[in-house]
């Protein structure tokens, strides 16, 4: 039987990271937040000479990030049966609008190793889909609960949740996408003028991360005891506390600003 998630064997459990599978629900009371502000000239620059838009940049830069070493790695994970399973690859879900009162998305497969190119145009050609109206992935979905009655509507996530990545199986033959979330929702609500925030993670959906892009703005920093104007994007970020800690975000985000200062290691294959 074809799998909804690709999965590695599971993680082996400490003590402490017991503890932590047992103290809170999924994405309920068990998230953590993060902010970063990280400095885009060099990203601009990068961006301007390749004739790029921000969002294939920043889910190339996320997904190198995510694979830097084993630490951060761990963010690529979903919990089944109170067991951390890291996912094979890094797929990454980036929202988009497909009106003024409705959400969609572009899913993009192994983002750390796809070829900056081609994350550019796979973006390109999605979103020209979405605006459309012509959705093949959710269109099936979407179409059952414009139907379906709140309570039901909650009820069904988590049935959907339960049978796609828990018991892990593929229900595209009742029209949900498989993996339809993949492992890292990205929102850049820097496109709506918003400077800073975070998003939930919707339980159903089972990431153990979502990142909000904020708005550039010039900013003054502090460089070799002067100061300068940078400009700057923060990141709102958060975290499954069952899966990462302090530790793991913390190599996430030093990866993340490396990369920002060397954007041209994006190019790099993995």
């Amino acid at each position: 039987m074809i799998k909804n998630v690709a999965l590695l064997d599971p993680i082996p459990m400490t003590a402490w990271r017991r503890i932590s599978m047992g103290s809170w629900r999924p994405t309920g009371d068990s998230s953590v937040f993060v902010e970063l502000d990280l400095e885009f000239d060099q990203i601009e620059k990068f961006m301007r000479e390749r004739g790029l838009g921000i969002n294939p940049v920043m889910a190339k830069l996320i997904g190198k990030a995510i694979a830097t070493s084993e630490y951060t790695r761990r963010i690529n994970s979903i919990v089944r049966f109170g067991r951390i399973y890291p996912r094979r690859n890094v797929d990454l879900f980036f929202h988009a609008v497909a009106s003024s009162d409705d959400l969609s998305g572009v899913k993009l497969h192994s983002a750390d190793s796809t070829p900056l190119a081609e994350i550019g145009e796979q973006f390109s050609r999605d979103l020209e889909i979405i605006r459309k109206g012509v959705e093949p992935r959710f269109a099936k979905v979407k179409r059952l609960f414009s139907h379906l009655p709140g309570a039901v509507a909650r009820l069904a996530l988590d049935v959907t949740g339960f049978l796609s990545y828990t018991l892990n199986l593929n229900l595209a033959v009742f029209g949900v996408p498989r993996d339809a979330f993949g492992s890292v929702m990205v929102t850049n609500v820097g496109s709506l003028g918003i400077d800073g925030g975070f998003t939930v993670m919707a339980p159903y959906t089972r990431i153990p991360c979502v990142i909000a892009i904020c708005a550039a703005r010039r900013k003054p920093i502090v460089e070799n005891e002067a100061v300068v104007i940078r400009t700057v994007v923060r990141l709102g970020m958060s975290f499954d506390h069952r899966i990462v800690d302090g530790f793991h975000i913390s190599h996430f985000v030093t990866a993340i600003k490396e990369l920002a200062r060397d954007p041209r290691k994006l190019e790099i294959s993995t």
